[in-house]
């Protein structure tokens, strides 16, 4: 196990495995580029070749060897016996060593002059920076054996966005009924960028009506914007990713469950973030107790209540989702209490299950547990005593707290890690 992408690579002594792992690198401006056959040594260990082409445009040559220069030379003497014609366009050559750039450009020339080939050379410095990135990180990690990196605790909001969209119906349809809130939201940020202005913005509300989609959407719209997803901690390790160079925003979802958030007082308390913007989704009541536990409290906070949406409004999202019957929009508007989660997720099993209605708002709930599980493929009666047990404690970080209802609830585990597993299944499902 290697602790870095540049570690693995001076080690490597594999040249197959660099082939890989170079195409991998190089699919997105070569995305024609693939691994050459077993059978022959046509010089070199990767080709890209038009359709029907009898010329390859490029070629791709790999080494492990500390002398560099000496096999590339080696490479490139090849070329000798071939045709003109028959000559690759461009050669791009992928050494595990660091390389001077004098000597790249005597090298690059020395191919031009002698074999009309376009040379470029990827070094150790160049791979291991591309391979440390976001979109190649996992090809470090599952090729190269280098240790997983830490999941990131602030994530841009297209990937949070990508997540939840998976997880709560709705997340990515129009906004609705929100108005008057995203003006007040935005007019405190915008007092934030001035001398003095307001520091913290709280979006406290029951659960299921839109803080999460206003906060990000919003936020996102004015500012550079991270979310720390529900449940995890805010430290101060985790604000390195934070931009200093303009106004930023770190949005907390469900701040009053994360088991942390001292990353954030400390934030507030260095000048060097003062563009910086911290914004809060809390559950209705918990706006006070969430900044006092924190240490936030002396910050200027501004706090944005979210309550329920109107019958209108809620008639407006089933109608968005396709449903034109007033009955069924009616009833909807009853069951969803307010909630526009609930209304997305009562269009949604309206239209997989032909379910069109319900005694209350809890046999909706029971549908929507039961349409989750179903789609996550963990349909068990342990996970429905699970869900149940989350039910009933309301707040939940860990499998032992599920424990204590244990024999009270059917089905329910008693083991630790068991629970462990079950929350986590729930959590992937959404539920």
């Amino acid at each position: 196990m290697h602790d870095t992408a540049r570690g693995a690579l001076k080690a490597l002594t594999d040249d197959e495995l660099l082939e890989r792992v170079a195409v991998k690198v190089l699919s997105t401006r070569y995305p024609g580029l693939r691994i050459t056959g077993p059978s022959g040594d046509l010089n070199r260990d990767a080709f890209s070749r038009p359709l029907f082409g009898e010329r390859d445009e490029i070629v791709l040559l790999v080494s492990c060897e500390d002398r560099w220069t000496s096999k590339l030379k080696r490479d490139l003497g090849k070329y000798r016996a071939y045709p003109a014609d028959k000559r690759p366009e461009k050669a791009v050559f992928v050494t595990t060593r660091s390389t001077k750039q004098t000597d790249q450009a005597r090298y690059k020339k020395l191919s031009l002059n002698e074999f009309s080939i376009v040379l470029e050379i990827v070094d150790l410095n160049e791979l291991a920076v591309d391979l440390e990135s976001d979109a190649l990180y996992r090809v470090a990690e599952v090729d190269l054996g280098v240790r997983p990196r830490k999941p990131r605790v602030l994530q841009p909001v297209a990937v949070f966005r990508e997540r939840q969209e998976s997880l709560l119906p709705g997340f990515g349809a129009p906004l609705v009924g929100r108005e008057a809130e995203t003006g007040e939201l935005r007019d405190a940020l915008t007092r934030a960028r001035q001398p003095g202005g307001t520091r913290i913005v709280v979006i406290e509300g029951q659960a299921g009506v839109g803080k999460t989609r206003l906060a990000v959407d919003t936020s996102h719209a004015a500012a550079t914007t991270l979310v720390a997803a529900p449940g995890t901690k805010v430290t101060e390790d985790s604000l390195a990713d934070v931009p200093l160079e303009g106004p930023s925003v770190v949005v907390a979802d469900d701040a009053h469950r994360s088991p942390d958030l001292s990353g954030l007082a400390a934030m507030l308390g260095d000048p060097r973030f003062d563009s910086v913007t911290v914004v809060l989704t809390v559950a209705a009541g918990s706006a006070a107790g969430t900044l006092a536990r924190w240490g936030l409290d002396r910050a200027r906070a501004v706090t944005v209540p979210l309550g329920g949406l109107g019958r209108k409004e809620i008639g407006q999202i089933v109608a968005g989702r396709g449903f034109t019957g007033q009955a069924f929009r009616s009833h909807v508007a009853v069951v969803a209490q307010g909630s526009p989660w609930l209304a997305h997720e009562a269009c949604l099993i309206a239209a997989e299950r032909g379910v069109f209605s319900w005694r209350d708002t809890a046999d909706l709930l029971v549908q929507m547990v039961d349409r989750r599980l179903g789609q996550a493929g963990i349909d068990s009666d342990e996970h429905r005593a699970a869900a149940v047990a989350v039910a009933l404690l309301t707040r939940v970080n860990e499998g032992r707290e599920l424990a204590v209802l244990a024999g009270a609830v059917t089905a329910l585990p008693l083991d630790a890690h068991r629970l462990d597993v079950l929350l986590e299944d729930l959590a992937q499902a959404g539920i």
